[in-house]
Protein backbone atom coordinates (compact mmCIF):
# COMPACT_ATOMS: atom_id res chain seq x y z
CA UNK A 1 0.00 0.00 0.00
CA UNK A 2 1.50 3.76 -0.83
CA UNK A 3 2.22 6.35 1.58
CA UNK A 4 -1.11 8.89 2.38
CA UNK A 5 -1.14 12.20 0.90
CA UNK A 6 -3.17 14.57 2.65
CA UNK A 7 -6.49 15.61 1.26
CA UNK A 8 -7.83 18.83 -0.21
CA UNK A 9 -9.03 20.33 3.27
CA UNK A 10 -10.76 23.59 1.41
CA UNK A 11 -14.54 23.52 2.61
CA UNK A 12 -15.68 26.20 0.56
CA UNK A 13 -18.04 27.48 3.88
CA UNK A 14 -20.11 30.20 4.00
CA UNK A 15 -18.38 33.55 4.92
CA UNK A 16 -19.33 35.41 8.40
CA UNK A 17 -22.26 37.31 7.51
CA UNK A 18 -23.18 35.24 4.56
CA UNK A 19 -27.09 35.22 4.04
CA UNK A 20 -27.57 31.84 3.18
CA UNK A 21 -30.80 30.68 1.12
CA UNK A 22 -30.84 27.33 2.64
CA UNK A 23 -32.48 24.44 0.75
CA UNK A 24 -36.44 23.67 2.03
CA UNK A 25 -34.80 19.61 2.56
CA UNK A 26 -32.00 21.10 4.84
CA UNK A 27 -34.58 23.01 6.81
CA UNK A 28 -37.36 20.61 7.59
CA UNK A 29 -34.64 18.38 8.39
CA UNK A 30 -33.21 21.11 10.77
CA UNK A 31 -36.72 21.46 12.50
CA UNK A 32 -37.41 17.91 12.81
CA UNK A 33 -33.73 17.68 14.92
CA UNK A 34 -34.47 20.21 16.80
CA UNK A 35 -38.34 19.48 17.75
CA UNK A 36 -37.14 16.28 18.37
CA UNK A 37 -34.49 17.73 20.73
CA UNK A 38 -36.25 20.13 22.13
CA UNK A 39 -39.43 17.85 22.73
CA UNK A 40 -37.28 15.14 24.54
CA UNK A 41 -35.49 18.06 27.02
CA UNK A 42 -38.85 19.74 27.71
CA UNK A 43 -38.47 22.62 26.25
CA UNK A 44 -40.33 24.65 23.62
CA UNK A 45 -38.84 25.17 20.13
CA UNK A 46 -36.23 27.40 19.82
CA UNK A 47 -36.29 29.32 16.24
CA UNK A 48 -32.27 30.26 16.70
CA UNK A 49 -31.56 26.59 17.71
CA UNK A 50 -33.66 25.97 14.41
CA UNK A 51 -31.59 27.90 12.17
CA UNK A 52 -28.14 26.55 13.80
CA UNK A 53 -28.28 23.02 13.21
CA UNK A 54 -29.35 23.88 9.79
CA UNK A 55 -26.20 25.99 9.15
CA UNK A 56 -24.30 23.16 10.60
CA UNK A 57 -26.34 20.73 8.11
CA UNK A 58 -26.13 22.88 5.13
CA UNK A 59 -21.90 23.37 5.83
CA UNK A 60 -21.27 19.51 6.51
CA UNK A 61 -23.24 19.14 3.13
CA UNK A 62 -21.14 21.12 1.28
CA UNK A 63 -18.03 19.94 3.12
CA UNK A 64 -18.76 16.78 2.23
CA UNK A 65 -19.54 17.55 -1.45
CA UNK A 66 -16.25 19.74 -1.74
CA UNK A 67 -13.87 17.36 -0.46
CA UNK A 68 -15.88 13.67 -1.61
CA UNK A 69 -17.88 14.72 -4.17
CA UNK A 70 -21.00 13.41 -2.21
CA UNK A 71 -23.21 13.44 0.07
CA UNK A 72 -24.37 9.82 0.97
CA UNK A 73 -23.34 6.45 -0.90
CA UNK A 74 -24.33 6.01 -4.26
CA UNK A 75 -27.46 4.63 -4.61
CA UNK A 76 -27.61 1.68 -6.02
CA UNK A 77 -29.07 3.17 -9.49
CA UNK A 78 -26.07 5.23 -9.74
CA UNK A 79 -24.02 2.15 -9.60
CA UNK A 80 -25.78 -0.31 -11.88
CA UNK A 81 -25.82 2.97 -14.46
CA UNK A 82 -22.20 3.49 -14.04
CA UNK A 83 -21.02 -0.14 -13.64
CA UNK A 84 -23.53 -1.39 -16.30
CA UNK A 85 -21.63 0.38 -19.36
CA UNK A 86 -18.44 -1.98 -18.39
CA UNK A 87 -17.91 -5.14 -20.74
CA UNK A 88 -16.92 -7.76 -17.83
CA UNK A 89 -16.78 -10.37 -20.32
CA UNK A 90 -12.90 -10.13 -20.81
CA UNK A 91 -10.38 -10.14 -18.62
CA UNK A 92 -10.04 -6.30 -18.17
CA UNK A 93 -7.77 -3.70 -15.59
CA UNK A 94 -9.59 -1.33 -13.87
CA UNK A 95 -9.03 1.90 -12.24
CA UNK A 96 -11.32 3.33 -9.74
CA UNK A 97 -10.78 6.89 -8.27
CA UNK A 98 -12.39 8.14 -5.09
CA UNK A 99 -13.95 4.78 -3.68
CA UNK A 100 -15.22 6.24 -0.60
CA UNK A 101 -16.56 3.15 1.67
CA UNK A 102 -16.99 1.51 -1.81
CA UNK A 103 -20.22 1.35 -3.43
CA UNK A 104 -18.87 0.37 -6.52
CA UNK A 105 -15.68 -0.88 -5.85
CA UNK A 106 -18.09 -3.58 -4.56
CA UNK A 107 -20.30 -4.02 -7.51
CA UNK A 108 -16.81 -4.00 -9.70
CA UNK A 109 -15.38 -6.78 -7.64
CA UNK A 110 -18.78 -9.22 -7.97
CA UNK A 111 -18.48 -9.03 -11.30
CA UNK A 112 -15.08 -8.57 -12.61
CA UNK A 113 -13.55 -12.08 -13.77
CA UNK A 114 -10.69 -13.67 -11.51
CA UNK A 115 -8.63 -12.78 -14.61
CA UNK A 116 -9.55 -8.88 -14.22
CA UNK A 117 -6.80 -6.40 -11.76
CA UNK A 118 -8.74 -3.47 -10.03
CA UNK A 119 -6.33 -0.96 -8.61
CA UNK A 120 -8.46 1.58 -6.01
CA UNK A 121 -7.30 4.62 -5.47
CA UNK A 122 -8.71 6.61 -2.39
CA UNK A 123 -6.82 9.32 -1.00
CA UNK A 124 -8.71 9.21 2.40
CA UNK A 125 -7.33 6.39 4.66
CA UNK A 126 -10.10 6.34 6.64
CA UNK A 127 -12.13 4.44 4.13
CA UNK A 128 -9.54 1.59 4.24
CA UNK A 129 -11.45 -0.66 6.55
CA UNK A 130 -14.47 -0.88 4.00
CA UNK A 131 -12.34 -1.30 1.11
CA UNK A 132 -10.29 -3.62 2.91
CA UNK A 133 -13.34 -5.63 4.04
CA UNK A 134 -14.63 -6.34 0.35
CA UNK A 135 -10.96 -7.07 -0.29
CA UNK A 136 -11.02 -9.65 2.40
CA UNK A 137 -14.49 -10.67 0.86
CA UNK A 138 -12.74 -12.26 -2.36
CA UNK A 139 -9.66 -13.13 -1.51
CA UNK A 140 -9.40 -14.72 -5.19
CA UNK A 141 -10.08 -11.29 -6.69
CA UNK A 142 -6.82 -9.07 -7.26
CA UNK A 143 -7.78 -6.08 -6.03
CA UNK A 144 -5.03 -3.54 -4.97
CA UNK A 145 -5.62 -0.45 -2.69
CA UNK A 146 -4.18 2.51 -2.97
CA UNK A 147 -3.88 5.55 -0.81
CA UNK A 148 -2.65 8.87 -2.35
CA UNK A 149 -3.23 11.20 -5.36
CA UNK A 150 -4.28 9.31 -8.42
CA UNK A 151 -1.73 11.14 -10.77
CA UNK A 152 0.84 8.46 -9.75
CA UNK A 153 -0.88 5.72 -11.49
CA UNK A 154 -1.50 7.90 -14.55
CA UNK A 155 2.46 7.33 -15.67
CA UNK A 156 2.21 4.46 -18.07
CA UNK A 157 0.54 4.69 -21.21
CA UNK A 158 -2.98 2.98 -21.97
CA UNK A 159 -2.32 0.37 -19.21
CA UNK A 160 -6.09 0.21 -18.14
CA UNK A 161 -9.16 -0.78 -19.65
CA UNK A 162 -11.85 1.22 -17.79
CA UNK A 163 -11.64 4.14 -15.31
CA UNK A 164 -14.20 4.36 -12.70
CA UNK A 165 -13.91 8.11 -11.17
CA UNK A 166 -16.03 9.85 -8.78
CA UNK A 167 -13.83 12.80 -8.27
CA UNK A 168 -15.89 16.23 -8.05
CA UNK A 169 -14.17 17.90 -11.14
CA UNK A 170 -16.31 21.21 -10.38
CA UNK A 171 -14.10 21.49 -7.44
CA UNK A 172 -10.67 21.47 -9.25
CA UNK A 173 -9.00 24.59 -10.32
CA UNK A 174 -10.70 25.84 -14.31
CA UNK A 175 -8.97 24.30 -17.31
CA UNK A 176 -7.26 28.04 -18.02
CA UNK A 177 -4.23 25.75 -19.67
CA UNK A 178 -2.15 22.73 -19.71
CA UNK A 179 -0.65 23.32 -16.80
CA UNK A 180 -3.99 23.55 -14.68
CA UNK A 181 -4.41 20.30 -12.22
CA UNK A 182 -7.55 19.27 -13.64
CA UNK A 183 -6.03 19.59 -17.57
CA UNK A 184 -3.25 17.36 -16.25
CA UNK A 185 -5.58 15.12 -14.28
CA UNK A 186 -7.74 14.44 -17.86
CA UNK A 187 -4.48 14.64 -19.67
CA UNK A 188 -3.59 11.63 -17.11
CA UNK A 189 -6.78 9.38 -17.93
CA UNK A 190 -6.95 9.34 -21.61
CA UNK A 191 -2.71 8.56 -21.55
CA UNK A 192 -3.46 5.73 -19.20
CA UNK A 193 -6.28 4.54 -20.96
CA UNK A 194 -5.63 1.78 -23.75
CA UNK A 195 -7.34 3.00 -27.15
CA UNK A 196 -10.92 1.63 -26.78
CA UNK A 197 -11.09 1.32 -22.93
CA UNK A 198 -13.54 3.80 -21.21
CA UNK A 199 -13.82 6.40 -19.07
CA UNK A 200 -16.67 6.82 -16.84
CA UNK A 201 -17.69 9.45 -14.54
CA UNK A 202 -20.16 11.04 -12.60
CA UNK A 203 -21.24 14.64 -11.45
CA UNK A 204 -23.65 16.21 -9.11
CA UNK A 205 -24.17 18.71 -11.96
CA UNK A 206 -23.60 18.79 -15.57
CA UNK A 207 -20.23 20.63 -15.59
CA UNK A 208 -16.65 19.73 -17.25
CA UNK A 209 -18.37 17.96 -20.04
CA UNK A 210 -16.38 20.40 -22.41
CA UNK A 211 -12.70 20.12 -20.61
CA UNK A 212 -13.11 16.08 -21.12
CA UNK A 213 -14.24 16.45 -24.59
CA UNK A 214 -11.21 19.21 -25.12
CA UNK A 215 -8.57 17.02 -23.85
CA UNK A 216 -9.78 13.88 -25.51
CA UNK A 217 -10.80 15.14 -28.76
CA UNK A 218 -13.97 14.22 -29.86
CA UNK A 219 -17.49 14.43 -28.33
CA UNK A 220 -19.41 12.81 -25.22
CA UNK A 221 -19.85 8.82 -26.23
CA UNK A 222 -22.91 9.14 -24.08
CA UNK A 223 -24.63 10.77 -20.38
CA UNK A 224 -27.11 9.65 -18.27
CA UNK A 225 -29.29 10.91 -16.43
CA UNK A 226 -29.77 9.43 -12.88
CA UNK A 227 -32.54 10.78 -10.94
CA UNK A 228 -32.80 8.11 -7.99
CA UNK A 229 -29.58 9.36 -6.30
CA UNK A 230 -28.74 12.19 -3.66
CA UNK A 231 -28.14 14.49 -5.52
CA UNK A 232 -29.71 13.37 -9.24
CA UNK A 233 -26.02 12.63 -10.90
CA UNK A 234 -24.82 12.56 -14.85
CA UNK A 235 -22.99 9.78 -15.55
CA UNK A 236 -20.46 10.62 -18.75
CA UNK A 237 -19.07 7.92 -20.80
CA UNK A 238 -15.81 8.83 -23.10
CA UNK A 239 -13.74 6.23 -25.07
CA UNK A 240 -10.04 6.81 -26.14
Amino acid sequence: MSSVRPADSSHLLPATGTKLNINPLLRCSAVLSVLVYDHRAGHPPNPFSERVVAINLYRKIRRNISEDGLIVSSSGFLVNTMVGKIDFSRPLRILEIGSGKGPFTKEIIRRMSNESTLDVCEIKSEYNPWIERLMAEHPHKEVRLHNGCVTGLLNTPELYDVIVSSLPLKNFTKMNDQNAFLYRLIEGFKFALNDGGIYLQYQYFKSNKADIEAVFGKEMDEIDFVPLNILPAFVYSMTK
